[in-house]
């Protein structure tokens, strides 16, 4: 709107020039136009049909063709040039001002709104160069004959009037809200919604209150839009009339002169409705979060009766409109005119101690306020009493408990409320568990004419049953009071073991059957499988700690694998943020890479603060380059030289390029694993380093290239390497891509990917802010010949679910040399609602003890019942067919786990490992912003390891369900296991076990980020 705008103002201020109708305007020194300007004409974008009077965005192109050089330069101020109308028909432009300098030899485009005349016929539009304030023109004539303006012509943007819930009379100063129902009688359809609004034609722009509606849904020609548009009737008596036109920002404007809209009303008149309050129960002091049932009686006092069609409500006009948990109320009756109404509803004080006010007035579903507002000041105060109070005195559980077996459950709470519990009211015990009816009893309500006095204490005694199913459970349950809801603290106790064992021998279903007291045996003294428990706040926890000392670093990226070729498995880790030390200046967040020498003796050295005791360091290039930072993949081992040793590539998200050209285009660097990683690599250096094979760089700027996966994906026998560029553009703003490169020889020296001169297979993201490329896998899950792809797209938006997230499989091999998405892939899974970021972790690999392998995928806001848990979801790869699996109506996993509580991210991170020796790959569930024990130690982050088993099956919720190892980050905030690159399995030891290394990117003392490696002795 801003240039439109502009450009209207150019031609007033043009007809005002013109007007004074001589040679120096307004008395202004003319401008001379320099010897030598000349222009040609190149093209327009003027249509040769247009329907009467219509408003057009079209342009007009012109090159420079001055034959003075520097001299003949077009200018944007003094002077400045400027493309004008000539001839007789106005076709609404006067000028359009340049907007950028432009040389000769060179191209400039004029854009301009188009007004076809009003009067059907032929016309002919012309222009010239021209210089503001200069009456000649100069250079070529551009010239559109025959331009036939005719009524037959379908207009581009045309609105027609469809209907109103606009009364026929308004008392003076009455508020409503209406709905107005347009038609696209155009040929274009209206989008995007930001830019369409329904805008006031009336005189004043104001006299309704209200000027502009915007544009809620895109509006396809011959569809409708309804528009929700507030208004308040003017103060004076009188006729009037309510207009509208559509109006297309930043382009056309208003799409014509004549209203859409136009619908005569008369305000006169006493309001149809109106209303007194007379009473309520409002509390003038409530206690925090104090939840309280109250009333409000309110007057009919206009001059229509309030049906009881669910319609009328009594509405919270609070900031927010949920300040006290409720918003409206709906009317339960009928009332005339003259008769009382009074509603009842429940409201919750505010969390934090203050005064504030409590307000409502009176709604009409689809018509909006009417009536005055009550007011009524509420202070909350931290050392009030509630009246409704309850708090845990004693519970008398079982810890262990036999699957499907009889038990009681002994709860006492006590009354710490000012108001006496009274039976038979609806106040008792009510079940909080998931399911409710988990432990079969719900409720216990207190007795007719029993009574609990504030202070006092009441036993609920709950005869309940064990669930069938072996596991580790909850016990949950509150105070409840009917036409309140819940109040006061929550009986939790956990956990409980429900086991299948205990008779002697080991059932269908157990893993054990011992009643022995011994510890570390595998299965604790209930027959249950013991939980091993790592909490990382306690030294020594860890077998093997890697620490960055320097404070605000970001020490979390771990891979392993034997990239020095000497038989034993290193361990490497990176910290993106470290200032390598002194092969020249210091470079701040270039990024160092840290590799550690692997075997029994790895985990003999307790505590190590990079670099003490790495065997190798790689340092990053240039300042901000980010080397391994904690993001994608961006530290990988894998041999894609094809030499049979593992090489070691890494990512610098951050690089610029060849000669720090392309910002953020980003880098990936492959160095040749064997002997040659020792000692100090400086990619940076002058002369590359011996070790460095192959560098890559983003296409364009700002791409963030990075390294996520090595496989064989051409079925060639060497190993591929995939890139990410999550930020590239191709098909829209951040929409991301994917390439595939075959490993083997001609990996080698500087390949750029704007021109890479090898074979390069691309997969690119959908559609803008898709972000394709932050995750992969590679192994083969679909029994194909060799390896398959598996993508990540926790930003992937469809069917108006934003950032609902997808995982996309390709089966291999893949030979074609270009692959969009979607379309291509074999196997689609999509997210199941709003925000879940599905497919922001993944992992392939035998968990199921099928023969054939699993696909696990990370959701890291999945939902349960509403709330963002996260979660990873497994599928059988037995059972896999090709096609899409979309969650939002069938996901058809064999496994589910999901978070134990709101927000910890579960799924964060994925990676899987045989940790018992068992044959079956265990499942690490991270869930990166877990509040550890007891959920006393705020985004500490969480680790549950689940051993892989063919029993694994259905949901597995870890607010109910224990894994078999569980590491608790070492303190509030260290995040562990967030990120994907910071989690790795492998058999560091050679003892036939994998281990496990997960980051903590803000762990440690310093905050500089730490790696914890846990032995597997389970």
């Amino acid at each position: 709107m801003e240039r439109l705008m502009s450009r209207w103002m150019g031609l007033f201020l043009v007809l005002g020039l013109i007007g004074c109708g001589n040679a120096g305007v307004d008395g202004a020194t003319e401008a001379l136009i320099p010897a030598g300007s000349n222009a040609a004409f190149v093209s327009s974008t003027i249509p040769t049909a247009m329907f009467p009077g219509e408003r057009l965005d079209v342009s007009v192109t012109m090159t420079n063709t001055g034959t003075n050089g520097a001299a003949n330069t077009w200018t944007t101020t003094s002077p400045t040039f400027a493309f004008f109308r000539t001839g007789a028909t106005t076709f609404g432009l006067n000028y359009d001002n340049l907007e950028s300098i432009t040389t000769t030899g060179n191209n400039t485009t004029f854009n301009f709104i188009l007004t076809a005349p009003t009067t059907p016929g032929a016309y002919t539009f012309q222009g010239q160069m021209g210089i503001v304030g200069d009456l000649t023109r100069f250079g070529a004539v551009v010239s559109i004959a025959g331009i036939n303006v005719s009524s037959a012509t379908p207009r581009r943007w045309g609105c027609g009037f469809v209907s109103s819930s606009m009364p026929g009379t308004l008392s003076p100063g009455e508020s409503r809200v209406i709905t107005v129902a347009v038609q696209n009688t155009g040929t274009a359809t209206w989008s995007p919604p930001s830019s369409f609004f329904l805008y006031s034609q009336d005189t004043p722009l104001g006299l309704w209150a209200n000027t502009n509606r915007l544009q809620a849904a895109t509006i396809a020609p011959g569809a409708t839009a309804t528009f929700l548009v507030p208004i308040t009737a003017p103060s004076a008596a009188g006729s009037y009339n309510f207009r509208r036109q559509m109006f297309l920002s930043g382009t056309v404007g208003f799409f014509d002169t004549a209203n859409c809209v136009n619908i005569p009303v008369t305000v006169g008149g006493a309001a149809p409705f109106d209303n007194s309050f007379v009473g309520n129960t409002l509390p003038a002091t409530m206690a925090p979060d104090e939840l309280r049932s109250v009333t409000v009686t309110v007057q009919n006092t206009g001059g229509s009766n309030w049906p009881n069609d669910g319609t009328f409500y009594l509405y919270s006009v609070n900031s927010p409109v949920t300040l006290y948990g409720t918003f409206s109320d709906p009317m339960s009756s009928a009332t005339a005119t003259g008769a009382q109404h009074t509603f009842t509803f429940n409201i919750r004080a505010p969390s934090g101690a203050g005064s504030y006010t409590q307000s409502w007035r009176m709604f009409i579903a689809g018509t909006g306020y009417f009536g005055p507002t009550l007011n009524v000041p509420l202070t909350v105060d931290a050392g009030a009493t509630p009246a409704l109070g309850a708090s845990v005195n004693s519970q008398v559980i079982p810890s262990v408990m036999t699957a499907g077996e009889p038990s009681t459950f002994s709860i006492t709470m006590q009354n710490t409320g000012s108001s006496t519990w009274v039976g038979p009211s609806g106040t008792g015990i009510y079940s909080t568990n998931t399911p409710a009816g988990l432990w079969t009893v719900t409720s216990q309500f207190l007795a007719s004419g029993e009574t609990v006095a504030p202070m006092g204490t009441r036993t609920f005694v709950l005869s309940v049953t064990a669930p069938a199913a072996a596991g580790t459970y909850a016990s949950r349950w509150r105070m409840f009071q009917n036409g309140v809801g819940f109040f006061g603290a929550e009986a939790a106790f956990t956990p409980i073991t429900v086991t299948l064992c205990g008779n002697g021998t080991v059932d269908a279903g157990e893993t054990c059957d011992d009643d022995n007291l011994t510890a570390g045996d595998g299965c604790s003294a209930g027959c249950a499988p013991e939980l091993i428990t790592i909490d990382l706040a306690t030294a020594g926890a860890a077998d093997r700690t890697l620490l960055e000392a320097n404070v605000n670093h970001q020490l979390a990226t771990v891979a392993i694998g034997d990239v020095t070729n000497d038989g034993i498995v290193d361990v490497v880790v990176a910290d993106a943020t470290h200032v390598t030390p002194g092969m020249g200046s210091p470079r701040n967040a270039a990024g160092t890479v840290f590799g550690y020498t692997g075997g029994a003796s790895f985990f003999t050295n307790g505590s190590t603060t990079v670099p003490a005791s790495a065997a190798f360091r790689v340092f990053g290039a240039s300042t901000n380059d980010r080397l391994g930072a904690a993001t994608a993949g961006d530290v990988v081992v894998g041999d894609v030289t094809g030499d049979g040793i593992a090489d070691l590539i890494v990512s610098a998200t951050f690089g610029d390029g060849a000669a720090e050209g392309r910002i953020d285009a980003g880098e990936v660097y492959v160095l040749t694993g064997g002997s040659g990683l020792t000692g100090d690599i400086d990619l940076g250096a002058t002369t590359a380093p011996a070790a460095l094979r192959a560098t890559f760089i983003g296409a364009a700027a700002g791409d963030r290239l990075n390294v996520l996966a090595v496989g064989d994906l051409t079925g060639d026998g060497t190993g591929d390497l995939v890139l990410g560029a999550p930020f590239a553009d191709i098909n829209g703003a951040d929409s991301g891509a994917v390439y595939v490169i075959p490993g083997g020889a001609a990996l080698t020296g500087t390949i750029d990917l704007s021109a890479p001169g090898i074979t390069v297979f691309t997969i690119l993201g959908e559609t803008a802010n898709s972000k394709l490329g932050l995750v992969a896998e590679v192994a083969n899950f679909t029994g194909s010949a060799t390896a398959d792809l598996l993508l990540g797209n926790q930003h992937y938006t469809s069917a108006g679910l934003t950032r609902r997230g997808a995982a996309f499989g390709f089966v291999g091999p893949i030979s074609a040399n270009s692959v969009a998405t979607p379309g291509t892939p074999a196997f689609s899974w999509l997210g199941a609602t709003q925000n879940d970021n599905f497919g922001c972790a993944l992992a392939i690999g035998n968990v199921l003890g099928t023969s054939a392998t699993d696909v696990l995928i990370g959701a890291y806001q999945q939902r349960r019942a509403g709330t963002q848990v996260g979660a990873v979801n497994v599928w059988n790869g037995a059972t896999l067919t090709p096609g899409t699996l979309d969650l939002a109506s069938a996901g058809g996993q064999a496994v589910v786990f999901l978070g134990a509580d709101a927000f910890d991210n579960a799924g964060s991170s994925l990676v899987l490992g045989d940790m018992n020796g068992d044959g079956f790959l265990d499942i690490p569930v991270a869930s990166g912003l877990g509040d550890g024990p007891a959920n006393a130690r705020t985004s500490s982050g969480e680790v549950v390891v689940f051993f892989g088993a063919s029993s694994l099956s259905g949901t597995i919720d870890l607010s109910l369900t224990a894994g078999r190892v569980v590491i608790y980050g070492a303190a509030g905030s260290d995040a562990l296991g967030l990120h994907v690159p910071g989690i790795a399995f492998a058999d560091i030891d050679a003892d036939g076990r994998a281990d496990l290394c997960v980051g903590s990117f803000q762990g440690g003392a310093s905050q500089g980020g730490r790696v914890d490696c846990i032995q597997s002795t389970f």
